[in-house]
């Protein structure tokens, strides 16, 4: 799914790839080997940004879902994820910690599945 050509090209992505055993075993030496990729649990941030969560004054998030607010990824407990904030005003491409202080949002969130042997990818342009 890709819903960029919007005002400056806004809009988001979605691809979900699965992979045969073979293949998947090579993937995962790939991103054991790649500095860029994090063994899950998510941070708090990109749990909400993923996930959603609830509190007393209702729900916050979550930001990677599709046009009817249902989210693109299912729970994933056993795997790795990568993040990269493309955000104009971002110090650090790989921190999350400014993700909700700023008006518009522009980062990029996969997470590979082990247990599936499935990539979930998600761009997202505001």
């Amino acid at each position: 799914m890709d819903s960029h050509g919007g005002f400056h090209g806004d809009g988001d992505t979605y691809i979900k790839m699965a992979f045969p055993d073979d293949e998947s075993k090579v993937l995962v030496e790939g991103i054991e080997n790649n500095k860029g990729w994090k063994k899950l649990p998510l941070t708090d941030n990109l749990y909400i940004a993923v996930y959603g969560e609830k509190s007393e004054s209702g729900m916050f998030g979550p930001l990677v879902k599709d046009e009817n607010g249902d989210r693109y990824f299912p729970w994933i407990s056993n795997g790795y994820y990568f993040f990269l904030d493309r955000h104009s005003e971002s110090t650090d491409e790989k921190d999350d910690t400014e993700l909700f202080n700023r008006m518009s949002f522009n980062f990029t969130i996969a997470i590979y599945d082990i247990d599936n042997n499935t990539l979930h990818y998600y761009k997202l342009d505001t």
